[in-house]
């Protein structure tokens, strides 16, 4: 075995607090040109001119509700409705409280916001009903988060009102308001 003197080992070694070399990949070289979606933006930016007058996107509004009752009628089917896409999106026996209990959570939340909160905007909704879910429901038995409920309540409430959205389906809310039916019936 052969021994190493002291300044033959701190040779070997790093210094203290050096990173030790990493093997990494070659650099690419930088592009002379830009990206393509950059240069077609400073194209757009560069031909645009001070009289061009651009029109901001409208916000997509919330319907109006005219009374309490109303407002309760709107929660309890966006509770149903949200509660059908749960069972039908993940079936177990075992989830069909915990979804009902969601449900209820995301009416409650949609009650406060429209009421207390004033919100009449979709994308306010979005983020207030997630912000509201994650604080008052614990998503830890469902396969679902927050963010997701809210996205489709929004889609529903957008179906609902007429608006088409090119991610959803339409023949969700006759489905599960068929399935509301049945249910009620036994």
């Amino acid at each position: 075995m052969m021994a190493l003197s002291v300044a033959a080992a701190c040779s070997v070694l790093p210094p203290l607090g050096a990173r030790p070399a990493r093997a990494s990949r070659p650099q690419r070289p930088a592009l002379a040109i830009a990206h393509p979606c950059r240069r077609r933006s400073v194209q757009a930016a560069a031909a645009a001119r001070p009289e061009d007058e651009i029109e901001p996107v409208p916000p997509a509004l919330l319907s109006a509700l005219s009374s309490e009752d109303e407002l309760q009628q709107e929660a309890g089917w966006l509770s149903d409705m949200i509660q059908c896409w749960l069972d039908e999106e993940w079936a177990a026996q075992e989830l069909l409280e915990v979804h009902a209990q969601l449900g209820a959570a995301t009416g409650q939340a949609y009650v406060r916001l429209r009421r207390q909160e004033g919100v009449s905007e979709m994308g306010d909704l979005v983020l207030g009903l997630a912000t509201e879910l994650m604080t008052s429901f614990d998503f830890m038995p469902t396969f679902t988060s927050a963010f997701e409920v809210s996205n489709k309540a929004t889609e529903l409430l957008m179906l609902r009102g007429g608006v088409t959205c090119s991610c959803s389906d339409p023949g969700a809310i006759a489905r599960y308001e068929a399935a509301l039916a049945a249910d009620r019936q036994q």
